[in-house]
């Protein structure tokens, strides 16, 4: 009797094992993350027609967990991120940062098909070198492994030094990692593209209006009667967050989709993507990108005091957490002259 029972315990395992595994395999088909050559995807496998094993293996993996195939990028000094803002120290990631998995393509310095276990895997529709080419916006470094104008990460945030971020809630999909810090698998899931529809870009949860950075970000500041915040939590909420006008070809100079920063089309469901990027601007810097705002130049232009476009941090008080500014802008239609944040 106990070894019928133990039979039957090991078949369901084994089963809802194998149903776990075809859920990731089907989310996983014909995404951008499919380099068999049979999928859809444009940078792809000459020949191979194996799903899983351009990332992972079941034998001799390095590192163990997660079973990794890829051979890793070593022994390289990337460009970080910098704000005035940021109170938490970002090292460079470590070999022990999940993110350091991901970066082994998307920092474009190892062949996308280079394996532990099976050689060099040909590709398509990539340089000579195999590589991920420096124009891809997928290659996060680009040249001069530069990492400074996309969000940070391989840290641990510290909300105590900045009331203006928060950690995620127990049972958010957003997550840090075991040692409390942020990864790029805290945001994107790499085994389903498709989880926001509209955006399309392996994220864990929907982002309409910015779902995801408000799990973190809770902006707020003013005084007295001008108290603000993103979310209403204390005196208004942002405009930003509450204005529905829709990007079309009266607000786009013509354009109906310019402006549409993440597919999301009006001002409340693009929210923080109406003027940040977590990634960016091709080859951007501290200086041209700070604070990851990517201003669209064609529509984002000088206000009416022939100011900007510009944000202006403001130093904060002593001991102070509240950080703050103003931009001079003419964006969309919309005149900004010294207008708070």
């Amino acid at each position: 009797m106990k070894r019928l029972l133990l039979f039957a315990f090991l078949m369901v395992v084994c089963s809802s094992t194998a149903l776990g595994q075809n859920s990731v395999i089907s989310k996983l088909r014909n995404s951008r993350h499919d380099f068999s050559v049979s999928g859809a995807a444009t940078i792809k496998a000459q020949a191979d027609d194996t799903l899983c094993l351009f990332c992972h293996t079941p034998h001799n993996a390095k590192p163990a967990v997660p079973l990794w195939n890829h051979k890793l990028s070593e022994g390289y000094t990337y460009q970080l991120y910098q704000s005035s803002t940021l109170k938490a120290v970002v090292p460079q990631p470590q070999s022990g940062d999940s993110s350091k998995l991901c970066l082994s393509c998307h920092d474009g310095t190892v062949a996308l098909g280079d394996s532990v276990n099976n050689g060099l895997i040909p590709f398509q529709n990539v340089p000579m070198d195999q590589k991920l080419p420096a124009s891809s916006p997928s290659n996060l470094a680009g040249p001069g492994l530069n990492l400074a104008d996309d969000h940070p990460f391989s840290f641990a945030p510290d909300p105590a030094a900045n009331n203006q971020i928060r950690l995620p809630a127990t049972g958010d999909q957003v997550k840090l990692d075991h040692q409390g810090r942020l990864q790029c698998t805290s945001c994107h899931d790499p085994h389903n593209e498709y989880v926001d529809p509209v955006e399309n870009r392996f994220l864990v949860k929907n982002n309409s209006a910015a779902a995801i950075c408000a799990t973190c970000h809770d902006l707020k500041g003013g005084v007295g009667a001008n108290l603000w915040s993103w979310s209403g939590s204390q005196g208004q909420a942002s405009g930003h967050k509450t204005a529905a006008n829709a990007y079309d070809a009266s607000t786009n100079a013509g354009v109906a989709w310019l402006g549409s920063h993440t597919g999301y089309t009006t001002t409340a469901t693009n929210t923080c993507a109406t003027c940040h990027d977590p990634h960016g601007v091709p080859n951007g810097t501290t200086t041209n990108n700070g604070s990851l705002v990517n201003f669209d130049l064609n529509i984002v232009t000088l206000n009416s005091n022939g100011q900007g476009p510009e944000w202006i941090d403001a130093t904060p008080a002593p001991g102070s957490t509240t950080f703050q500014g103003s931009c001079n802008l003419r964006c969309h239609g919309k005149d900004h002259v010294g207008l708070s944040y």
